[in-house]
């Protein structure tokens, strides 16, 4: 779920937030990458051209594997953040545990408000919501099937063949 007030309510935007497969209320039976991905491709079929696209966690690896999609006609600034490209066995059965665990233990919005005092009580819900919508066999389907030694090997591979053809700027923010 992507909420993008400040782009929607003026004239001149077009903002497209789509929900992943598994994500929300969406559901199927193949979680791969490369499936997420072909799930998507009606959004680039018109040859519609965007001006930035970001991406975070597993979008950003979806959005990869879209590059070849993206129009030809026009420049477009893609953002990453948090892609997981490069992780070790230990670090993807981390992410796993930690999400299931979050899962497990559903916070309120008075929790997060709690614990993240910067948050904004809108924030607060949308966190909480969106963590109340995942479906924990659907957390577990996504990482069983995204075994990251071959599905995303091959997705970084295909990434850097991608930066031959495109110009790319790097930012590193440490945090």
């Amino acid at each position: 779920m992507v909420v993008i007030p400040f782009l929607t309510g003026y004239p001149g935007f077009f903002v497209v937030a789509p929900n992943l497969l598994g994500h929300a209320w969406r559901r199927g039976t193949d979680y791969r990458v490369s499936t997420l991905a072909e799930d998507l491709r009606p959004y680039f079929a018109t040859d519609t051209p965007y001006d930035v696209i970001i991406s975070h966690s597993l979008g950003g690896l979806v959005t990869l594997c879209l590059f070849p999609f993206l129009p030809k006609t026009k420049e477009t600034t893609v953002i990453l953040v948090d892609p997981p490209l490069e992780l070790t066995a230990e670090q993807f059965q981390q992410g796993k545990n930690r999400f299931l665990k979050e899962i497990e233990d559903a916070k309120t919005a008075d929790e997060h408000m709690s614990e993240h005092p910067a948050w904004s009580r809108g924030d607060s819900m949308l966190r909480a919501l969106g963590v109340y919508m995942c479906d924990r066999t659907v957390v577990k389907g996504i990482f069983e099937v995204n075994i990251f030694s071959v599905e995303i090997g091959s997705i970084t591979d295909k990434f850097i063949a991608a930066l031959n053809s495109i110009t790319s700027h790097m930012l590193s923010v440490a945090g």
